[in-house]
């Protein structure tokens, strides 16, 4: 994904700053300040700032905002516009440090934010820009603009690498809309379909064609065209038909698709990689939902004894000891995965349901009230 320009950078900083100028159209920028440190009251440099900027002057506005900030620290704008063109000449230590200066001051600026998340992805500070990006995104940064989009697209990547495989896809859905045909955002695809914790540019090469069948595969779903995905899963498939997460990649697009052939597809998968723990949940999740229950006991228990921590192990297991009558035990795997992860609505909704098969009301008004309470706080948003 290219990099954004500075012209449009500084079109979108008036959505921070109204009274922001435009680059002059092509106007060319070094990578050197000013040799002398300028001088001038703060009124002064502000105006013969932004009168740099406007003209194209890039190297003596920096050093002016620099100036600027030094004079009066609670400079908002100048930090912002330090920001920009740092980033501009490729700066982006210099770029992090100006932005890190202006969240401190104006904590509810999204494009502060993404910038900021922009520039420590290109530093390799993954854990910071994720963190910075997820900001960035829950203020709302609009991925209409150009900055907004590329904050989406690189905390998608970075979620990926982390292992958040739960909340990446909403993003690609959106994605592949605002990013037709882009690489790097399908070979994103296919690591998210195969579950690989990794950037697409640490990808080996000798496994690009494998991410890449597998993004085309993901990217059609994602975009909502049905057969066509079919179809290329079908050809990963016969081309990787031993591969991890090959067809768990295909078995859970059929599961969204509420096709039959779900079911044979995930035991494929579990059957090449009983270690597969995505797999053995899908599968348990897929028999409860159309299958006989007590077939949903071995990979809910496998799934369990592969990653005993995991809230959705749990999750399953308890759903799947309710539904064979085994309530009592399936209700207390429930309160382990609610003890793990305390937000996750469906629990609540498969715990309301457990208590009411052993008529403890009361249980059901307290899980029903919280459910409520995740209800509400999900709408109201990100404070």
């Amino acid at each position: 994904m290219a990099s954004i320009p500075l012209s449009i950078l500084l079109t979108l900083s008036a959505l921070l700053s109204p009274a922001a100028p435009n680059r002059a159209e092509g106007a060319q920028s070094t990578s050197s300040t000013s040799p002398r440190k300028p001088e001038g009251s703060f009124e002064d440099l502000s105006r013969r700032a932004k009168e740099a900027l406007t003209s194209g002057r890039s190297a003596e506005a920096l050093g002016l905002y620099r100036a600027g900030v030094e004079l009066d620290a609670q400079w908002a704008d100048g930090w912002w516009r330090l920001g920009v063109l740092y980033f501009d000449e490729e700066r982006f230590a210099d770029s992090s440090d100006a932005l890190a200066r202006l969240v401190s001051l104006e904590r509810d600026s999204a494009l502060a934010w993404a910038l900021l998340g922009l520039s420590q992805y290109r530093l390799q500070q993954y854990d910071r820009a994720l963190a910075s990006l997820r900001t960035a995104i829950d203020l709302r940064v609009p991925d209409q603009e150009p900055i907004g989009r590329e904050a989406v697209h690189y905390f998608t990547l970075l979620l990926i690498r982390s292992g958040d495989f739960r909340g990446a896809p909403a993003h690609l859905t959106r994605l592949v809309h605002l990013e037709p045909d882009d690489p790097e955002l399908i070979a994103a695809c296919g690591l998210m379909a195969l579950r690989i914790q990794r950037l697409p540019s640490e990808t080996p090469p000798a496994d690009m064609e494998l991410v890449m069948m597998a993004g085309r595969a993901a990217y059609s779903a994602f975009g909502l065209r049905g057969e066509e995905a079919r179809k290329r899963f079908d050809e990963l498939i016969a081309r990787y038909p031993k591969t991890r997460g090959v067809h768990y990649a295909y078995g859970l697009f059929l599961s969204r698709e509420a096709s039959d052939q779900a079911l044979p597809i995930l035991r494929k998968e579990v059957e090449l990689f009983p270690d597969h723990v995505g797999a053995q949940l899908q599968l348990a999740f897929e028999i409860l939902d159309r299958g006989t229950a007590t077939e949903a006991l071995v990979p809910s228990q496998a799934a369990v004894r592969l990653a005993p921590d995991s809230y959705v192990s749990r999750l399953a297991l308890g759903r799947a000891l309710v539904a064979t009558g085994a309530s009592e035990e399936g209700i207390a795997e429930l309160e382990r995965a609610a003890r793990l992860s305390p937000d996750i609505s469906e629990i609540y909704v498969a715990m309301a349901q457990a208590y009411a098969s052993v008529g403890r009301v009361k249980d059901v008004e307290r899980a029903r009230a919280r459910l409520i309470e995740l209800t509400a706080k999900l709408e109201a948003g990100p404070r």
